[in-house]
């Protein structure tokens, strides 16, 4: 039960229910989560913990002040929301009131009641700690972060928060990148790469940027370097210099339509999360980008500029990028417009070598012609760094950097620079990591959501997603843009590889167990049918597809819930019976029906592990009644998997296969010709040409072709100019994650009787991949193709070469060519 789901019911029952005297406590004095006290050899540190919950490998510890043995206590009071029997059951001693309430049945009154758990760890082995309960109300779950409250804090409190809010910042400052630390867990943010800056931002900006970076945007990362005229000048001459090798980007139209649209646009996805008040400011774009059609392309991808970045990827389509950028280009900042007078141009070679001395490159990435710049400015380690000197001076001086710190922010830096981390400690890495990314913005997270959100338009809660999510899902949201609910206007954001801890340390803060939990047995095939059927709306169905997709088919009510064959895939078994059996308890308000939850305990169970064993089922589920009219829609669409489509097509022979990738990015194989014809960004198909009227017409590409193969066969074998005489297609087979969602699609033909498999996948960077193994071969071959005006061919096996990748004969004959949209 998450704590949107307790408060109103604590409200009232603290409000009206008669406690034991002991456990009185007005309402408004109580506080979230609970004071924990640990230990290690060394020293002492007390904190606030959501929970006491948490799991730990040999290495980590409970607090990063730690050592990974340690003793700890947590007390506060327990809330309890209904009078019964309850049992509490953990890996360590606990205690209600004065009570061993560990493993036997306690009777509690509502309201909240003293409690106190304590935890040893002497060796370094994996351990983790749980807290569950259960009563004669519901079943056995783990007790949840809002039935956890304390009053009183005591002094001993201030010092760790200092800590840790020092530590915070010298992730947030990017300090790491220059004064390395020994833990491996202090992250080293880096800002965005500078190889292509040039061409991205203006001139006139970059050196206003130089003298003054807090003027431009308050809470800025960067600092304002102690740099004389000359030197800014030369600096900015020699980055106003690294123009890139990509050709400039379309221009938006910048009209009141379109700008309008991309305001519109820009509340609808839920920008206002990290860029609403007090969050990183927009004005002044305009000022900065040297065209919207560059900015564009930045929102399109802004992890390609910046991989370590707190800007995620929206999955923006071109249009919609091309209307955000018309609408941000219109903010002006128009004293970081001022031309440079004549004969301040600054000296591009100069400008070079103060980039590599002055401790630029510690923070960015820059390549010359394919080749990492590196820098030669050093700085002391972590441990090295003495308190209040150099860039924490109240007053810097020399080449130290000028960082826009408040006075407690710069003392509490110098705290944690006094006392760095001992042990890498996941549940505050989760907590910190959580804040980095704003993901309590969108999400309720022990609380709610910062933002506030219509009905259908809400993200699920995170506070109990470690007991209801398998890692491999995680891991498919957080790194490979896999989505739920594609249907909302609120977008998801992708963070890349900064996002990629999150799968663990969700579990880990939470003591649940890691991986993927429970994995339900799916009833045998012949009783699916059956079985399936209660999902529909039958007279003993449940109406599920009312409610809920089926298989890409979108419900037939007006609610839409993720689709039901990915069920499986998605949730734990055990959170997923404790939903079935009770949903309001978990969600308060949730649109769930709770079927079960006035049966018997016996039979509601019995009826609630039918239902389950029938989700398992997953994609082999056949399709409920109800959801076999034909759709209303007809451009298809690859939401959560590739969509693959046979079909009369534009520009390609009658043989033509169309394939759709999640993120909006299609393209056409031409199984006659047994090759890729072009490929599209946008939308996918429009079929309607097909299905309507008498039909037989070609299906139409939704969205903008970026790259059209050239007229000829691309392999060749034996010359660089001998193409094959004879083609002929053998089929293609679907290829799918473990999840079981199609992520690609394996195409096999042969060329002159050689066998060729061309795999159609997207890369991490959402072009097209195509993966081709031509088997055992002794001979070279070449593979022919051209960028074009929107698009870049490449390969991570070798150099094209007037349009030519030649491929050394191998045993086992493997590359790829990746075609990327500008």
């Amino acid at each position: 039960m998450n704590q949107r789901a307790h408060a109103p019911l604590i409200a009232l029952l603290l409000a009206s229910v008669a406690f034991d005297a002991s456990a009185q406590q007005p309402a408004a004095q109580l506080k979230p989560g609970l004071i924990a006290v640990a230990r290690d050899e060394n020293r002492s540190v007390t904190f606030i913990a959501p929970s006491p919950n948490f799991a730990l490998t040999p290495q980590q510890s409970l607090h990063p002040q730690l050592a990974p043995a340690f003793k700890a206590e947590w007390r506060g009071l327990l809330r309890v929301l209904r009078a019964g029997t309850y049992t509490l059951t953990a890996e360590a001693p606990v205690f209600v009131g004065e009570h061993d309430a560990h493993g036997q049945p306690i009777e509690l009154t509502a309201g909240v009641h003293p409690f106190r758990i304590t935890f040893e760890r002497k060796t370094n082995v994996p351990v983790r700690l749980q807290l569950l309960w259960q009563s004669e109300h519901f079943a056995r779950e783990p007790v949840p972060a809002s039935a956890f409250a304390h009053t009183t804090e005591p002094r001993e409190l201030a010092a760790s928060t200092k800590l840790a809010r020092g530590r915070e910042l010298f992730e947030d400052f990017g300090c790491a990148s220059c004064h390395r630390p020994e833990s491996s867990a202090i992250a080293r943010r880096m800002g965005p790469d500078l190889s292509d800056v040039g061409a991205r931002l203006s001139s006139h900006w970059l050196r206003k940027w130089l003298a003054d970076p807090q003027h431009f945007r308050t809470n800025t990362p960067m600092p304002a370097l102690s740099l004389m005229e000359p030197d800014r000048a030369d600096i900015a001459a020699f980055l106003a210099s690294l123009t890139g090798t990509n050709a400039a980007p379309p221009e938006p139209a910048i009209t009141p339509e379109s700008t309008t649209k991309g305001k519109e646009r820009a509340a609808a996805i839920g920008c206002a999360a990290c860029h609403g008040e007090g969050g990183v400011s927009l004005d002044g774009l305009g000022s900065k980008w040297r065209s919207a059609g560059r900015l564009a392309r930045f929102l399109a991808d802004p992890l390609a500029v910046n991989s370590h970045g707190r800007m995620p990827s929206l999955d923006l389509k071109p249009d919609e990028s091309a209307a955000l950028a018309a609408h941000l280009f219109q903010s002006r900042n128009t004293a970081f417009e001022a031309p440079v007078l004549r004969g301040f141009d600054g000296d591009r070679v100069r400008g070079r070598i103060l980039v590599q001395y002055r401790g630029c490159l510690n923070c960015h990435t820059l390549r010359e012609n394919g080749v990492a710049v590196q820098s030669h400015h050093g700085a002391p380690t972590l441990k090295l760094l003495a308190p209040n000197k150099g860039c924490l001076s109240g007053r810097p001086s020399g080449f130290a950097a000028h960082y826009a710190l408040a006075a407690a922010d710069r003392d509490a830096l110098n705290a944690f620079i006094a006392s760095p981390d001992v042990s890498p400690a996941p549940t505050h890495d989760f907590a910190r990591l959580a804040k980095q990314l704003n993901c309590a913005s969108c999400h309720e997270l022990n609380g709610p959501a910062k933002l506030a959100f219509e009905a259908n338009q809400s993200p699920p809660p995170l506070t109990d997603a470690a007991n209801k999510l398998r890692a491999s899902w995680l891991n498919e949201v957080l790194l490979n843009h896999k989505r739920v609910r594609p249907w909302m206007t609120l977008r998801m954001p992708h963070f890349g590889e900064p996002a990629r801890p999150l799968t663990t340390l969700f579990a880990a803060s939470a003591g649940a167990e890691p991986g993927e939990g429970e994995r339900i047995s799916p009833l045998p095939t012949p009783q699916l049918a059956t079985a399936a059927k209660s999902l529909g709306p039958g007279e003993d169905g449940y109406a599920c597809i009312t409610c809920h997709d089926f298989k890409g088919r979108r419900s037939v009510g007006d609610l839409r819930g993720p689709d039901m064959v990915e069920m499986h895939a998605r949730i734990r078994g055990d959170w997923l019976r404790r939903w079935l059996l009770d949903p309001g308890r978990i969600q308060q308000g949730t649109a769930m029906p709770a079927y079960f939850s006035e049966l018997p305990r016996a039979q509601a169970m019995e009826k609630v592990d039918l239902l389950a064993r029938t989700l398992a089922a997953g994609r082999d589920l056949p399709l409920p009644d109800g959801l076999d009219a034909p759709p209303k829609d007809f451009k298809l669409v690859a939401h959560d998997e590739v969509v693959v489509h046979r079909s009369f097509i534009n520009d390609s022979s009658p043989r033509s296969i169309a394939v759709g990738f999640p993120g909006g990015l299609s393209c056409v194989f031409d199984a006659e010709a047994c090759r890729l014809r072009y490929a599209w960004t946008g939308g996918f198909l429009d079929v309607e040409p097909l299905w309507t009227g008498r039909g037989g017409g070609n299906a139409k590409t939704v969205g903008q072709r970026v790259f059209t193969a050239a007229n000829s066969f691309p392999l060749r074998f034996g010359a660089p100019d001998a193409e094959p005489k004879q083609v002929a297609f053998k089929g293609y087979t679907l290829v799918k994650s473990p999840l079981g969602a199609v992520e690609a699609v394996e195409f096999r033909f042969e060329a002159d009787g050689s066998p060729v498999k061309q795999t159609l996948a997207k890369s991490r960077s959402g072009g097209l991949e195509m993966r081709f193994d031509l088997g055992a071969r002794t001979n070279d071959a070449w593979f022919a193709a051209t960028d074009s005006d929107k698009a870049r061919v490449s390969s991570p096996d070798g150099e094209f070469q007037d349009g030519l990748l030649v491929v050394r004969g191998a045993r086992a004959t493997k590359f790829i060519v990746r075609i990327e949209p500008r």
